[in-house]
């Protein structure tokens, strides 16, 4: 039977307080003995072309291969899926973060690749690099664990009658969130403004979010239909890869924040003054040591030291993931870590079970 317990390393009398600088000076120390620099690499730099050129050939060839067999679109938009997988989580993501490499032009360059994919990317930094990572697992303030009602993550969710069947339901709807965030989402944001963009920045959204809409229907589209010459398999294809996507980069995120380990803290304040401390308790690491798996999602694997040190390139993360550990364990503090995808995966199911479940009257189940 597989456990579902973490590998967490945990000490009950710790030997020191937890001091986020400490922590900070020996992992720089860390990357300095090693002469690995704080902020993305020419092999970073190297990593972001080759993905990009990879999904340009895989779009390629779902474009003027895919078309020609059943079996062939398949093989091809699965390829299209994990290219597309591969620029979002490897490329665009650490650009978001500012960490390719020194030059800022070409950090915006790879962020703009959501641009080109049907996204905002004034509005991810929005959702992802300011809300997600300063208020991680606070009702109400995280956008990651915001399901509109759909799902039940923690006990601060109203509970509905439908809750009882999330846990087989949440793959299906995970499978939307692409088609949602490209054709819904930001329209949503475009009309309410909820994070109050305004002057240049507001303008500048509604740019993008009229040049990405247009790119995102030309290429995925109105392309693939003046190759194929007919709407039924285009739109089929279309939305099979956008699911696929959607799932896949959903699950991706959620893994690290939404299993039977991670605290959901109370809405509108944090437990801890300490942010990193905050990010220890509301994140796990998942298969660190599934190099293609980092490779592919951008080392979004090892997201306690992606949340920690969210400036500091993937490709450094196996590096002082020890420090951070070790650290941890000389501090008391639980590091929480799934050996594997699935164990995680099981762990998510786990809690969507959990929560499901109609609660008791005026207290959860424990």
């Amino acid at each position: 039977m597989i456990c579902l317990e973490p590998e967490e390393v945990l000490i009950k009398s710790p030997r020191k307080p937890f001091n986020f600088h400490e922590l900070r000076d020996l992992v720089y120390a860390r990357l300095a003995q090693l002469n690995l620099p704080h902020h993305g690499s020419a092999r970073m730099l190297c990593k972001c072309i080759l993905i990009v050129g990879g999904f340009c050939g895989c779009y390629a060839l779902t474009l003027f291969w895919g078309s020609t067999s059943i079996a062939a679109a398949v093989l091809s938009l699965s390829l299209l899926t994990l290219a597309a997988l591969a620029v979002q989580l490897g490329v665009m993501h650490d650009a978001s973060h500012h960490c390719i490499t020194t030059v800022r032009w070409i950090n915006i360059l790879f962020r703009m690749t959501l641009t080109a994919m049907g996204g905002s990317s004034i509005l991810w930094y929005q959702n992802h690099v300011v809300a997600h990572h300063s208020e991680t697992n606070i009702p109400g303030s995280d956008p990651d664990i915001d399901s509109f009602g759909l799902m039940r993550f923690h006990a601060a969710d109203r509970w509905h009658f439908w809750h009882r069947w999330q846990h087989w339901y949440a793959l299906p709807l995970y499978s939307l969130k692409a088609l949602f965030w490209v054709w819904v989402s930001d329209f949503i944001e475009l009309y309410t403004n909820s994070y109050k963009l305004s002057g240049r920045r507001r303008a500048l959204f509604h740019l993008e979010l009229a040049l990405s809409r247009i790119s995102h229907a030309f290429f995925f589209l109105y392309l693939p239909f003046l190759v194929v010459g007919a709407w039924t398999p285009v739109l089929i294809g279309y939305v099979a890869f956008m699911m696929a996507f959607g799932a896949s980069m959903t699950v991706v995120f959620i893994l690290a924040h939404i299993t039977d380990v991670q605290a959901f803290m109370p809405e509108g304040r944090k437990p801890h003054s300490d942010w990193a401390r905050h990010q220890l308790e509301t994140t796990s690491d998942f298969s660190v040591h599934n190099h293609a798996l980092t490779w592919l999602i951008g080392g979004l694997n090892f997201q306690i030291e992606h949340h920690i040190f969210p400036n500091i390139s993937h490709l450094h993360y196996y590096k002082i993931r020890p420090v951070v550990k070790n650290y941890c364990e000389e501090c008391g503090i639980t590091y929480h870590e799934y050996p594997n995808m699935f164990t995680a995966i099981r762990a998510h199911f786990h809690q969507l079970r959990r929560f499901g479940k109609k609660p008791l009257k005026n207290a959860e189940a424990a």
